[in-house]
């Protein structure tokens, strides 16, 4: 049933109960799905105002309502909203011994870290990292797939400060975490399969950046490995085959740095095949893609995948503009290189690379390499 024909049955609802509250719930999580954050925002405090008529206030489905909130308002960019929704949970959650705490602690402390790593905030994303990890280690009824999540998170965070040492540690333990899956004499079930994915994927990033690319290749094709099992039992297309796009993405560099340019465009196709066209990463592919054109020496194609990344990044604003930048600054190099010297200058002017960037504004990053795809 469509969500506006559900919010007109709820809308009619004469009394405020329970299952009115859960539908208002599910229909803010599907709208998290749609990326409707706006609905979320609206659905979740629809649930969290009947939870706490038919509850009370301090019960852990209103924490739960108030985290979506808080998750729904930072994919806003509502930040001080996003701050308060999140204090209200974590003051609802943090009482007693921790044992006897809700899990959601945890998980509202991991996406808060989450949140701000996602604004390049590293440090504080650190913090509430930490303090999940611990948390998840103190309680008895934490299981090692949210320990390994925690791990797998605060690696990416030690990737983005440049650490590798640390960010390979810290999956390593999330991988030693999971092992117990592995040996147990169970078959993997798809949840533990989907942190083994992603765990495989990001250490890969990392062999990757610090140029051990047989030991990122191993890595990645073990993350492949899981993302198509967890296809072949019927997960969900949506994030499988956005997963599977990030490996073929990141496949396809080890095969650029290994000169295996056939096999490069290969693994490029299909993770372009694999994204949906809402998805900024299909960004990095155009970008890669240029670079195995040029290598081959086609480099009005190359010129022509740049451009198709461009086309991407301007989807989302001011948000890549540095990106931006750099690929333009990569196209006039090319445009130069192929003769075209009127049109290099006038795309220079036109996009004032010949200036350096004022204090304070974006500086074009280094574009040339080619770039991973990292997950949460």
């Amino acid at each position: 049933m469509e969500i506006d024909a559900i919010e007109s049955q709820l809308v009619g609802a004469s009394d405020a109960s329970l299952d009115v509250a859960d539908q208002y719930s599910n229909l803010g999580f599907e709208s998290q799905t749609s990326g409707d954050w706006a609905a979320a925002v609206k659905y979740h405090t629809l649930a969290r105002d009947l939870y706490i008529d038919t509850l009370g206030a301090s019960e852990p489905e209103v924490a739960e309502q108030w985290t979506q909130l808080g998750v729904a308002f930072e994919k806003q960019g509502m930040l001080q909203q996003s701050m308060t929704a999140f204090t209200a949970a974590l003051q609802m959650l943090e009482q007693g011994d921790v044992t006897s705490q809700d899990l959601l602690v945890g998980d509202v402390y991991t996406t808060m870290g989450v949140g701000c790593y996602d604004r390049g905030e590293h440090a504080s994303a650190l913090t509430y990292l930490d303090k999940a990890l611990n948390f998840f280690k103190a309680h008895d009824q934490a299981t090692s797939i949210d320990i390994a999540q925690c791990l797998g998170a605060i690696g990416l965070v030690h990737e983005g400060l440049g650490d590798k040492q640390a960010a390979l540690s810290a999956f390593q333990d999330a991988i030693t975490h999971l092992q117990e899956y592995k040996f147990d004499g169970t078959e993997l079930d798809d949840e533990v399969r989907m942190v083994f994915g992603t765990v495989y994927n990001n250490m890969g990033t990392v062999y990757s950046a610090s140029g051990q690319s047989d030991r990122a290749l191993e890595v990645y094709e073990l993350a492949q490995e899981m993302w198509h099992a967890i296809s072949t039992n019927g997960g969900d297309r949506q994030i499988v085959n956005y997963s599977l796009a990030n490996v073929h993405n990141n496949l396809g560099i080890i095969m650029l740095e290994k000169e295996k340019y056939p096999q490069a465009l290969t693994h490029y196709t299909k993770a372009l095949e694999l994204f949906e066209s809402t998805d900024v990463e299909r960004a990095n592919v155009y970008h890669n893609m240029a670079l195995v054109h040029e290598q081959l020496g086609d480099l009005q194609l190359g010129v022509h995948q740049r451009h198709k990344a461009i086309e991407v990044w301007q989807e989302y604003g001011d948000r890549h503009s540095s990106s931006i930048r750099g690929e333009y600054a990569l196209i006039v190099e090319a445009l130069t290189n192929m003769g075209d010297l009127n049109k290099a200058e006038q795309l220079s002017r036109m996009h004032n690379l010949l200036e350096e960037p004022q204090p304070g504004e974006d500086r074009p990053t280094e574009e040339g390499d080619a770039q991973t795809n990292d997950e949460l």
